[in-house]
């Protein structure tokens, strides 16, 4: 398919921060949040088994500064830290950052900064999305009460499916050459 655009073919899921907690594998003081997809969310289940993961709007409490997301499920983000390969954030791939700056009204808020988006490689339809929050020292973002009805934030996560013909002739199927 030559004028093939993959953005046609997505599928959204919002992830509301605050649902992660009655998660049993979240840990809400350690910055990790997972979340239970059901089949039945993804609208284009007959597509590619690759898509590209990205994050498309998120929202966090005023409470949580900045920060970076991160997840388990990219193929081709992967961390380097410090090459310390015990680290946590060493196998887990960053989606984007978040950027603790006021607003017009002279108040704090936490934006989701868009400069360009990150998409990872990763397997179509996840039944479970984990994501990881970790500030600029690579310390654990901890989510506690987020105020009012304790809104602690959001993310949509945007899934792009790959064309399986397109893969298999990019990826599968490529031949390198003798370098020397």
């Amino acid at each position: 398919m030559k004028d093939y655009d993959p953005s046609i073919i997505c599928d959204y899921v919002t992830l509301f921060i605050k649902d992660a907690d009655n998660h049993p594998e979240s840990d809400m003081n350690d910055g990790k949040c997972c979340w239970n997809i059901p089949y039945n969310a993804y609208y284009f289940k007959d597509r590619g088994n690759v898509c590209l993961m990205s994050v498309v709007d998120a929202n966090l409490s005023k409470n949580v500064a900045d920060c970076a997301i991160y997840t388990q499920k990219g193929f081709n983000g992967i961390c380097s830290d410090k090459n310390d390969f015990e680290n946590k954030i060493q196998d887990l791939a960053m989606l984007g950052s978040f950027s603790h700056n006021f607003n017009d009204s002279g108040n704090y808020v936490t934006e989701y900064q868009t400069h360009q988006n990150i998409k990872l490689l990763t397997p179509a339809r996840p039944t479970q999305i984990q994501l990881y929050f970790y500030d600029e020292t690579r310390t654990a973002i901890g989510f506690t009460s987020g105020g009012a009805n304790n809104d602690l934030g959001h993310v949509t996560i945007k899934f792009e499916y790959v064309n399986p013909d397109e893969l298999e002739k990019n990826i599968v199927k490529q031949e390198y050459g003798v370098a020397f």
